[in-house]
């Protein structure tokens, strides 16, 4: 029984550890990004985005694809990251990436 729990606990963590490496969607793709910086005037801003604020994430470019897959979950088409920042875990390890920003709209050129 003890055998089992330790099996199940690891399945669970090694699930979460694969969960937080975010892909980024095949609409994201066309989701254009600038740290930062303000977004062309041109832009209407559709809404703030964060990644990794519950759970954080496992590295950088995770956080930043999560911000993009949100962008574009929202219609847009241009994200302004406005933070990455490491998450301090216990004993001030890592306990990985947390980041926010503000999802655009863009005309298409």
């Amino acid at each position: 029984m003890r055998n089992r729990l330790g099996s199940i606990a690891l399945l669970i963590a090694a699930s979460i550890f694969f969960t937080s490496c975010s892909r980024l969607s095949e609409s994201a793709q066309n989701v254009k990004y600038a740290t930062k910086s303000e977004a062309p005037a041109v832009c209407k801003e559709i809404g703030e985005v964060s990644a990794g604020s519950l759970m954080p994430m496992f590295d950088m470019t995770s956080v930043k694809n999560s911000l993009r897959n949100k962008t574009a979950d929202l219609g847009g088409n241009y994200l302004v990251v406005d933070e990455i920042k490491n998450v301090p875990g216990v004993n001030g390890s890592s306990n990985g990436y947390a980041g926010s920003g503000r999802a655009y709209r863009c005309p298409q050129s």
